[in-house]
């Protein structure tokens, strides 16, 4: 047997709710490495998603 692509019917979901959970998880981060330097963390500026499919990681966000 060879699978070649796999389908779902909840991958749209999927896809949103794993986007959501990398952006919280950078917010996370870069809250504790402003802190390290004795700042606060800003408002988002810009999220910019990768278009080729593979959005984690071209997952960019500035801060200030």
């Amino acid at each position: 047997m060879n699978i070649s692509r796999y389908d779902h019917t909840r991958m749209e979901q999927f896809g949103k709710d794993l986007k959501i959970k990398a952006l919280q998880a950078a917010k996370e981060k870069a809250g504790y490495l402003v802190q390290a330097v004795d700042e606060q963390l800003g408002g988002v500026l810009e999220i910019q998603e990768g278009g080729d499919g593979s959005f984690i990681r071209n997952l960019f966000i500035r801060v200030i």
